[in-house]
């Protein structure tokens, strides 16, 4: 007799989007990096089994590591993005909290 949707467990979904995301990752193995060149960045991309269920806070430190190195990284290869910086007094030693994320000078 099938389970309706209504009747299935917690712990069965979870136990089918981890099978789901094994063998998706399977598929896309050739398309990550190998782990000892990962950046933050892939870290925090490649790291947690499902995105949709990282604690908050350890979602929170992976996303502040990632977002710092990237600015890091933009700031330090690009002129202009880091004269835009520097105009409005924000360099990569400002970000020391997930707070300070916000403070990241963007432009379109």
């Amino acid at each position: 007799m099938a389970l309706r949707a209504s009747e299935v467990t917690t712990l069965e979904v979870s136990t089918e989007i981890k099978d789901r995301i094994k063998r998706l990752n399977e598929r896309l193995a050739r398309y990550i990096p190998p782990r000892e060149t990962w950046t933050p960045a892939d870290e925090a991309l490649y790291t947690p089994t499902d995105l949709f269920r990282v604690p908050l806070e350890e979602a929170r430190g992976m996303q502040l590591r990632a977002i710092k190195h990237t600015f890091t990284r933009h700031y330090t290869l690009n002129q202009f993005y880091r004269s835009y910086c520097e105009t409005r007094g924000f360099a990569p030693e400002d970000i020391r909290t997930y707070d300070d994320l916000e403070k990241i000078p963007l432009h379109p």
